[in-house]
This record gives structure tokens, C-alpha cells and sequence, in this order.
């Protein structure tokens, strides 16, 4: 299996520009693998900044751009090669960040970014071990487990993702350093078997309102084990093989 992962230059607010970007970088690697990543709220940006004035009003326009721009998306895809895209889901008392699986044949959100203090809505292949839980993305015969951002990974959910024979984790970010790893080192050093665990973590290089850029990283590794690592100012598509574990980049200008 051959998964791309993204590291996206997104711009603040532009759908148009980074539908645009998405597009330039899904054709590096059209055809060519299983699957494509990109990080998360990559559609629109990390919005939940400061200088991002999140009236009703502005929600309403940018969930309308949002369904403009996936169902673009959709009839971009190929039938051989699914995406991944960072969005938002709103309803009447919130907005969430999730991930979109897209094909030819339409939409599905596979995860809505938890909180501890929020009851989660029950999305279809959902796995819930204690108080955690992940998704699954479905890719033929393979499953591949899903968070967003700073959802953590506690060691029963390791445990659970592994029992359940996935030993991939797709882990979108979007603003700066993934987070959810930190503790993750000392699980590895207590229990090896954690070593099983693939995470591919797209993140964002981000231009924002002002100017600003912030150089998001995106990383690829087994358990403790960085196997790859970028932060880089402008899109790169790297790809991972799963069955020789090679990986190979390269920039999208």
C-alpha cells in the first residue's frame, strides 16, 4: 500500500487558493497511490485565531464555501486514489474540525475532533476504548485509524488500535507542532510493541491575515522512531510505501 501524505501550504481564509494548492498537489501523486492526506482545516485555515472575527455571518459563508469546495473536490478525484481533507463540521451550537474522505462517489466524514468535557457524536466506524476513541478510513482491505490535532492516544487506546490489526494512524494537524506525541516516547520505552504503530502526521505551512507564516511540521514515524520529518515553507508531497517502508518527497511550486 502507497499512502501520500501533504504538507500543504494553506492560506488564512482563501477556499479558492487552497482548493487550488490541494489540487497541484493531489496531481503529484494521482493514480500513483492508495491514498492522500492532507492536514487538517486545510480548506479554509486554522480560523480559531485572534484576528479571525468568527461572527454567524462569517461561519455561514465559509461552511458555504466549504460545500462548494468539496463537492469540487469530488469531482476531481480519481476513482483509484481517495483524499483525505481537513474541514469543519457545524451544527446549530458548534463548530468542530474533521476529516473528510473523498472519492468519485461522494463524501463521508470519518472524524470530528473529541473533547473530554463534549459527548461525541456517534460517527460509523467509530472505536471507543474507555474515554478515548478513533475512526477508521477504509482503503480496500486496509484500515487505517484516525485523530485530529491534539486528541491525545492513551496506552489502552494504543492497545486497542493494535488488537483491532491497525498499525496505521492518520494524524492531521494544522497550526504549528502536533502535539498529541508528547507523552508518546515514554509509552514506546515501557511497551516496545508500541513500535508496531505508523503515524503520519500532514501538517500546515499557514500564511495568515497579517502576513505571518508559520512553518507547521510534518512528520512520519514508528512508535519513538522519527522515520521522516519536514517543515517547510512551501507544499511537499511525500509518499510512504508500506510494503518495502520507503519514502520518498518532493516540492510543489
Amino acid at each position: 500500500m502507497k499512502i501520500a501524505m501533504v504538507h500543504l501550504h494553506v492560506r488564512l481564509l482563501d477556499v479558492n487558493a487552497n482548493v487550488g494548492e490541494i489540487k497541484k498537489a493531489y496531481d503529484v501523486c494521482r493514480d500513483k497511490v492508495d491514498l492522500v492526506l492532507f492536514p487538517e482545516v486545510c480548506l479554509t485555515g486554522y480560523i480559531m485565531l485572534p484576528q479571525v472575527d468568527m461572527t454567524e455571518d462569517t461561519i455561514a459563508e465559509l461552511m458555504h464555501q466549504q460545500t462548494r469546495a468539496l463537492s469540487d473536490l469530488q469531482e476531481y478525484c480519481s476513482p483509484n486514489t481517495p483524499m483525505a481533507i481537513g474541514a469543519h463540521t457545524h451544527n446549530t451550537y458548534t463548530t468542530v474540525n474533521s476529516y473528510v474522505l473523498i472519492t468519485p462517489h461522494g463524501q463521508k466524514v470519518v472524524r470530528e475532533k473529541r473533547s473530554t468535557n463534549r459527548s461525541p457524536n456517534v460517527l460509523s466506524d467509530e472505536y471507543f476504548y474507555g474515554g478515548s476513541s478513533y475512526s477508521v478510513i477504509d482503503v480496500g482491505d486496509e484500515k487505517i485509524a484516525t485523530l485530529i490535532c491534539c486528541e491525545t492516544m492513551d496506552a489502552g487506546l494504543v492497545d486497542g488500535v493494535l488488537e483491532d490489526g491497525v498499525n496505521i494512524l492518520a494524524h492531521p494537524s494544522a497550526y504549528g507542532e502536533p502535539m498529541p506525541y508528547r507523552d508518546f516516547p515514554v509509552l514506546c520505552s515501557q511497551q516496545h510493541k508500541y513500535d508496531q504503530l505508523i503515524v503520519l502526521s500532514p501538517n500546515h505551512c499557514s500564511s495568515s491575515l497579517d502576513g505571518y507564516t508559520t512553518y507547521g511540521r510534518s512528520y512520519i514515524s514508528r512508535g519513538n522512531s522519527n522515520l521522516f520529518d519536514i517543515a517547510s515553507p512551501f507544499t511537499c508531497v511525500v509518499i510512504y510505501d508500506t510494503t518495502t517502508e520507503s519514502i520518498s518527497a518532493s516540492q510543489v511550486r
